[in-house]
């Protein structure tokens, strides 16, 4: 429960960012055609707070990776979190509800395929440059420790 709240905060922080930038607005428009003014500076100074330089040894693969894992992640927390009943309902709701590849199957097909041992070893790499945001779930942990598989 604990590493939920953190991990909640972290997102929250995010979020925060986020909102706060487009509540800003990022580029200023002016007058009655809205031409672009410029990059509004208060909403740049706010991403500039937040910004991580990616380590220069990290691969096209790792940047792809790192978008991919963090939500394979959030996938695997809803069925350990009881929200989804099974992984297959949470590969069909990702493939056809929020766009994952469906070549890879969805997130539980993802982790079957790649092994949950690289999964978690990929997010403690991410872990250790950009924090705590990617931290393996329990469920992975677990499943890397055991060679469990989701099908």
């Amino acid at each position: 429960m604990t590493a939920n709240i953190a991990f909640s905060a972290i997102y929250t922080i995010q979020f925060s960012a986020i909102i706060a930038c487009l509540t800003i607005f990022y580029v200023l428009y002016e007058g009655k055609k809205n031409k672009r003014a410029g990059v509004n500076q208060e909403a740049q100074a706010i991403l500039e707070k937040f910004k991580v330089t990616a380590p220069a040894e990290f691969t096209k693969e790792d940047h792809q990776h790192r978008i991919a894992l963090r939500f394979v992640n959030e996938a695997v927390m809803t069925l350990e979190e009881g929200v989804i009943q099974s992984a297959t309902d949470g590969d069909i709701a990702a493939v056809f509800g929020v766009g994952f590849p469906a070549r890879f199957g969805g997130p539980f097909k993802f982790v079957d395929t790649k092994g949950a041992a690289w999964v978690v070893a990929e997010m403690e790499k991410f872990e250790a440059h950009y924090g705590a945001a990617f931290t393996p779930c329990k469920m992975l942990k677990d499943m890397a420790a055991s060679g469990e598989k989701f099908y």
